[in-house]
Parts: C-alpha cells; structure tokens; sequence
C-alpha cells in the first residue's frame, strides 16, 4: 500500500476511508500575501485528511530538495468518493512559487522554448533521486525506490492566464496521465497538478479544460 501512495505521489510525484472537504478554493499565505487556490471542478479539498497530510509532507520534503522554488500547498481528490490509498486517483494539487519579474507571455515563450525530452530527462533524475532521498529520510527505502520515466511534454493550452501541459509518466507499475497549469502572477507563480490512471481513460482535453477554468478563476481572484 505504502509503494502504491508514495509511487502515485511523485510519478505525478493504512486502509482507511476518510471524508473530503467541499471547497471551491483554499485561501493559502505565502510570502508575504495571501492568494486563493482554485480547485478543478469536481474536486473537493483533502489537505487536512491523515491522506492528504502525508502527500504533502512528502512532496515538500522533496520539492526542498529539488531546490524549493515551489511549495505544495492543498491536495485534492474527485468528491463523492472515499479517500483510500489504494485506490487515490484522480487526484491533484495545488502549489506556489515566487515570481521574479515575470509575465505569463514571457513564462510561456520560455517554457515552451526549453521544454524538451531532454529537459525532461533531467528532471527526472532530480526528482527521482531528491523522492528517494525523502524516502530515505522516512527509513522507508528499503520498502520502495522510486524510478520514474516521464514521456515527451506536450503544451495543450497557452495563453494570458496561463501554460496548460501534458505529460504521461511510467514507473513499470503505474502509468498516469497528468495536466499541469502555470499561472503567473505579479508576485506569485500558481502551479496547478491534476493526475489519473490510464486505465481509467481520462480524458485529457478535459483535465485541460478544467484546469483552464482554474487559472481563469486564479487571475480573477488573486
């Protein structure tokens, strides 16, 4: 159970049922201000769940370790369903970084540029080894190893409210499809993750349309 939650972490990255939290967004403090967190539409807040506590500790242990530009701050999970470890996805999170003098036109032209399978090679090898290094510091490395492969990005979307992205990563036992949107704003970089199995048939434009309305709703209420 435990390879199965923490490998549904990063390649996005007890059995017990818990109730989500029905919000639309999440009023987070980071840096200074406070901003509001859209949630995709069918989504409900899991943050302060014994699930959703674990996922986040995780992921910020490991993203301080990938060099902290980015801090998780509110997990979600599809409402109406139980949150079980076993069974998590589709699942997603809501995170926050600093924006040093960007606009969305610029972070788009330069994302775009630079995004690469060899871009993508590299962050691989930094994921993986920073994920195993918190699994290290959990003492739980001799349960689990995290080996990732993610494919080729591709940009779905891009436009004044944000980058939408797609990417599909394997670790030989799990294979997701994730949905990733940046939305700049003037102090602040809102990074939206949203993630299911492929057995389960997502459809992708959809995760993207629905993180399109998320970054419309971050720019009108940040």
């Amino acid at each position: 159970m435990l390879n199965i939650i923490t490998k549904t972490l990063l390649i996005g990255f007890t059995s017990i049922s818990l109730f989500t939290f029905a919000s639309s967004s999440k009023e987070v403090f980071y840096n200074g201000n406070y901003y509001k967190l859209t949630l995709p539409e069918g989504f409900c807040d899991i943050t302060d769940s014994s699930t959703g506590r674990f996922m986040k500790t995780f992921l910020n242990d490991t993203l301080r370790k990938t060099g902290g530009l980015l801090s998780a701050e509110v997990i979600f999970s599809e409402c109406g369903k139980e949150i079980d470890p076993m069974n998590i996805l589709p699942w997603g999170y809501a995170g926050i970084g600093i924006n040093d003098n960007l606009t969305q036109k610029e972070f788009n032209k330069f994302t775009s540029k630079n995004m690469s399978s060899n871009f993508m090679n590299k962050i691989e090898d930094i994921v993986n080894t920073s994920a195993n290094k918190t699994l290290d510091d959990y003492k739980l490395s001799s349960f689990v190893k995290i080996d990732i492969d993610v494919g080729k990005p591709e940009i779905l979307w891009s436009d004044e409210n944000s980058l939408i992205v797609y990417i599909r990563g394997n670790d030989g036992n799990i294979v997701q499809d994730g949905v990733f949107s940046t939305t700049v704003l003037p102090k602040a970089l809102i990074y939206t993750y949203l993630y299911d199995d492929v057995k389960n048939n997502p459809s992708i434009m959809g995760m993207a349309s629905k993180l399109n309305k998320v970054a419309i709703k971050n720019v009108e209420s940040n």
